[in-house]
């Protein structure tokens, strides 16, 4: 809700829309509210800093060089569990 609140929408980019919000999700952690919210906040600051400091041609890359890097050390995500879902 925070990501589609403050950001605008165009129907042509509908494929940049969908790998956003897949990303909040996969940042938050996997079935985690907390996690998404945070992470569309977290998203929101930096490509907004980014937009200002340095171009904002570059906001998406830095924003996916930093997920890079925070799944090498956190793979499930921000708030992810460590154990599976259990059937």
């Amino acid at each position: 809700m925070v990501f589609g609140a403050t950001s605008p929408f165009n129907a042509a980019t509908s494929y940049d829309l969908i790998s956003r919000l897949l990303v909040i999700i996969v940042l938050g952690g996997m079935g985690s509210l907390r996690g998404a919210l945070f992470a569309s906040i977290g998203m929101l600051i930096i490509s907004d800093v980014t937009d200002v400091v340095w171009s904002p041609v570059w906001a998406s890359t830095v924003f996916f060089a930093l997920l890079i890097v925070l799944l090498l050390f956190r793979p499930r995500g921000l708030y992810g569990r460590l154990e599976g879902r259990k059937q």
